[in-house]
Parts: C-alpha cells; sequence; structure tokens
C-alpha cells in the first residue's frame, strides 16, 4: 500500500493535534521495582514535570478464565508547556507531542528519549516500533461549517458520510477502520466523527497508525530509518485524505 508522492506543505492552520511514537522493548522489572531516578537526571532540563500514572491490563486466554486486572506502573516527564511528554514503562517507551512543529525536532526528542533509556536500563532490543498522527479537521474553526463532509475529505474515509442517501451528512455517529500492510510493517488507518462536550459541534478524526513488530537492534539506527519512512508516508496519506477546498482553507493564513 502506498500514498502518491506529493510535494511537502507546511499548513498555517495545522490539524495535527497529536503526534506519538512508541518504542517497545523486553520487559525491565527494575522500572517497575524502583523510581527512574537516573532516567529523571538525564531528562530533567527539558522536561521537569513527573508524574506517575498506572495503566491496568487484563490477560485474556481461550482456555482459562479472564485473570484479575494487572496494574502496570508508568511515567510521564513533561515540559514545562506540557506539550511535550516522555512516557517510560515496563516494556516501552514513547514520545507525545501535542504542539507538532517539524520532524527534525520530534525525532530528536524520540532519540534523546531512547538513548536515555539505554543508558539507564541497558536496553539494546526494539520489539515494535510505532509511529501515530491525530488529525482533528474541525470545520466551525476552518469557516466551512456548512461546508458537507464529502467537499472536504475523500469518501474512503467518510463511509456513510459520503453517500447520498438523504440526511446521511447528518449522522450522530460514523467511522471507518482499515488494515494495510506496507513496506516496513502495518498501518491501522481509522476515520471517525467526534463531538465537542455539549455536543454542539463535531469534528473528524483522522488517526493513521504505523507500526512493525520485529526484533531490532536498538544500537544501530534502524528504528530512526523506519520511522523516518513512517513520517515521509503519514504526510503522504494526510495530502491524499484531503480535498482541494479544505487543502486551500489549511493553507491560508488566519491573519
Amino acid at each position: 500500500m502506498k500514498f502518491p508522492d506529493t510535494p511537502r506543505v507546511e499548513y498555517a492552520q495545522n490539524p495535527l493535534a497529536e503526534v506519538i511514537c512508541q518504542l517497545r522493548f523486553p520487559r525491565q522489572f527494575a522500572v517497575e521495582g524502583a523510581l527512574p531516578v537516573d532516567l529523571q537526571k538525564l531528562l530533567a532540563r527539558d522536561f521537569p514535570l513527573v508524574e506517575k500514572r498506572f495503566n491496568f491490563e487484563v490477560a485474556i486466554s481461550e482456555t482459562e478464565e479472564p485473570s484479575r486486572p494487572a496494574r502496570r506502573t508508568a511515567y510521564d516527564f513533561s515540559s514545562r508547556k506540557r506539550d511535550l511528554t516522555i512516557s517510560l514503562a515496563a516494556d516501552f517507551v514513547a514520545v507525545t507531542s501535542r504542539e507538532y512543529r517539524n520532524w527534525s525536532a520530534f525525532s530528536t526528542t524520540v532519540r534523546t528519549a531512547w538513548e536515555a533509556v539505554r543508558a539507564t536500563y541497558g536496553v539494546n532490543l526494539i520489539t515494535r516500533v510505532g509511529l501515530r498522527y491525530r488529525n482533528i479537521i474541525e470545520r466551525e474553526r476552518l469557516g466551512l461549517a456548512d461546508v458537507p463532509w464529502n467537499e472536504l475529505i475523500r469518501s474512503e474515509l467518510l463511509g456513510f458520510l459520503a453517500s447520498g442517501l438523504d440526511g446521511a451528512a447528518l449522522a450522530a455517529e460514523a467511522s471507518t477502520s482499515h488494515l494495510f500492510r506496507i513496506d516496513d510493517g502495518s498501518l491501522a488507518l481509522q476515520s471517525s466523527l467526534v463531538h465537542s462536550s455539549d455536543q454542539t459541534k463535531s469534528a473528524l478524526l483522522i488517526d493513521s497508525d504505523f507500526y512493525l513488530e520485529d526484533t531490532i537492534d536498538g544500537e544501530q539506527n534502524v528504528y530512526m530509518d523506519i520511522l523516518s519512512r513512517y513520517n515521509i508516508e503519514a504526510g503522504r496519506l494526510f495530502r491524499w485524505s484531503i480535498k482541494d477546498r479544505l487543502r486551500e482553507r489549511l493553507l491560508a493564513s488566519t491573519d
């Protein structure tokens, strides 16, 4: 599965809400058994805010009853503005950006996070590489409140919203889900309507999750090469997903 190779652009009204990179590795009991003091020292200058949280996992077997949820510890190291976070758990490190600027800056943070984990815990294997982009198209914010979705987004991502059926464009809920094989792994592509808390406004979420499940030598640059290719393909995917009317509005300055 490949998307058309089109020129990269910089949107004046960037719809990118969140970018997440996750690198999974063999479970490190040291993360659960002690506070990540040494890791905090390596990250403290740029990520001074630290929070501890818990995730709950349930193991499901075809032959046994579901076990009790297991509590897993995770730590979030955030920037002062909380727009950039490095998360650590026993089996992964992740970087989340809520104010994404460019790939160069984001990939530098990913490398910083991984090298800090390697230095602290001696981890040298990566078992899963993932890069996820979440774009949210808000018609009201763009001055396109009365424009039908099928004039802004390709029909492949709209499902019944793109149909000519009477009232289809007024659907309260709508979503599409696709899983593709790509050169470097897989792409889980989902789209769905999301609503404001008071249900008066709706937007379209385009969620693209690129990932490779394989054992990779974490001492080499292989993981970053994979992520760089995912970044290129994610840009092509989004440019393919939107139609000219939306593209022109995203490029237009708000001044």
